[in-house]
């Protein structure tokens, strides 16, 4: 499934939308600390890292990933989400924040994990016209058996740099949900790329 950007389906919330009212300042930072996001290395996650531990105790990781961190004005960014050691996952709700100045959202589409396999997501993906450094998602998963278990790719979020500078990719408000709809514990692993 791709969307563009135009609806929330297609990657704007449509006028009068509920979306969540807390805005963020400096483009792409929030002046409190994000509520479930903790900042992290851009360093893509290692699917082998959870060996040596019992499979109960490896806690989900989500990661942004960034195809280049050095880009010129008017290159294409894309951006993976990546989840390790997800078990049982019903949805991946989460704001990331960046540099509406530095890169401009194009779309999203479904990553390379469900591609390959029977499961299909339900993706929602738009930036508010009054919050345009604020992209919101929701990745929901669409399975007549158990949420399945999940390492890999599940979104792949397409960015056009229109201006030079830095932008911090960062997550906000950001869970990932078990079978049951309830908040798992994670780590969240944000990015940051440079526009020359």
């Amino acid at each position: 499934m791709e969307t563009e950007a135009a609806g929330w389906v297609t990657g704007a919330a449509p006028a009068g939308s509920a979306a969540p009212q807390s805005s963020p300042s400096d483009h792409g930072h929030t002046s409190d600390a994000p509520s479930a996001a903790t900042r992290g290395s851009a360093v893509p996650p290692d699917p082998d890292a959870s060996r040596g531990r019992d499979a109960s105790e490896a806690q989900p990781r989500l990661a942004l990933v960034p195809g280049d961190t050095v880009l010129s004005a008017g290159d294409t960014l894309v951006v993976r989400v990546s989840l390790i050691d997800g078990r049982e996952i019903s949805g991946v709700p989460f704001h990331l924040l960046f540099n509406p100045e530095v890169l401009e959202f194009v779309g999203t589409r479904e990553g390379s994990v469900f591609r390959s396999t029977a499961e299909a997501p339900l993706l929602l993906a738009g930036v508010n016209p009054n919050r345009p450094g604020d992209l919101a998602v929701g990745l929901a998963m669409i399975s007549s058996a158990e949420p399945p278990s999940i390492s890999g790719d599940i979104l792949e979020i397409e960015f056009r740099a229109v201006g030079s500078g830095e932008s911090d990719l960062v997550f906000d408000r950001a869970s990932v949900r078990g079978a049951h709809g309830e908040t798992v514990s994670a780590d969240f692993l944000s990015s940051t790329v440079t526009v020359r």
